[in-house]
């Protein structure tokens, strides 16, 4: 008997491909927060960092494209190969570390409607303004890696303006 329940289970959770069901019923706050901090943890310790089982979704509103964000809720794909935190996924292979994909869980796949919430609720979610200083992406930060990639003269100036490169 327990075959057979273990077999139907195993049959249902294939059929349904581990996705959320598209009833209006997905809840930020109770589908999410078991792995992702959604509110500014006020535990900022290495052990918090070590022990969380993703990243930290508090200002997901600054960090994602909405529409990005959408697509790969329905059909999530590891950014980290690794997993997250990469240190509890490794092991110790014949020539290097290798990655154990029995330890990483899959993210869940959500339907369109869930996903389309999630990503409503999420880009609502903005860390302080200071967060991420203006022009940390364009412009001045971009110029400041090029100019660290360019060849220095004598007197220390690049050969190049970066301005043309970006």
């Amino acid at each position: 008997m327990k075959k057979l329940v273990w077999a139907a289970g195993a049959i249902a959770l294939a059929v349904t491909g581990n996705a959320y069901a598209a009833d209006g019923t997905f809840d930020l706050a109770k589908d999410c927060s078991s792995c992702h901090a959604l509110a500014k943890p006020a535990d900022a310790s290495f052990e918090r960092m070590r022990t969380r089982k993703g990243p930290d979704l508090w200002y997901a509103g600054d960090k994602f494209n909405a529409d990005w964000l959408t697509a790969w809720l329905q059909d999530p794909k590891p950014i980290r190969p690794a997993g997250y935190p990469y240190f509890d996924h490794i092991r110790k292979g014949a020539q290097h570390d290798e990655v154990d994909p029995s330890t990483i869980k899959p993210h869940p796949k959500l339907s369109a409607a869930d996903a389309a919430a999630a990503t409503t609720a999420l880009m609502a979610l903005k860390g302080p303004p200071d967060l991420v200083p203006a022009g940390s992406f364009k412009g001045d930060m971009a110029g400041a890696r090029c100019a660290a990639a360019l060849p220095v003269t004598r007197d220390r100036t690049a050969k190049a303006d970066c301005r043309d490169r970006n």
